[in-house]
């Protein structure tokens, strides 16, 4: 069993809609393994400065109701480097784009090293 989930969701309502199923699933885990730990990741967010700090405002917002899905402080902001990443096989680490490729370091860090 994992020891750590982490949600990809956009900041829609569709996307997050899904919390409550995954906060209801992660309640049953944790019966077998009381460690697992729920994250929520805010991906595809604007990059838009006009609308990033309302869009996050809202995703921190809805998900205070799921006090067992921890909202993860790294995002991932559209970006065409993730599609494009795709079709070569690579991840947007060993690609050009520096931005994609720090969202994803700042991702792993704060998972694995809580920071």
């Amino acid at each position: 069993m994992a020891d750590i989930i982490i949600a990809t969701n956009q900041c829609s309502q569709l996307d997050l809609d899904t919390l409550g199923e995954l906060q209801e699933q992660v309640m049953r885990c944790r019966d077998l393994n009381p460690n697992l730990q729920a994250y929520a990741y805010q991906s595809m967010a604007s990059p838009n400065p006009a609308v990033r700090i309302t869009e996050r405002r809202e995703f921190l917002e809805f998900l205070s109701e799921y006090p067992e899905i921890k909202p993860l402080d790294s995002v991932g902001f559209y970006r065409k480097a993730y599609k494009d990443s795709i079709p070569s096989g690579m991840s947007v680490l060993e690609g050009k784009n520096r931005e994609a490729a720090n969202e994803i370091k700042s991702l792993l860090k704060e998972v694995f090293h809580g920071s």
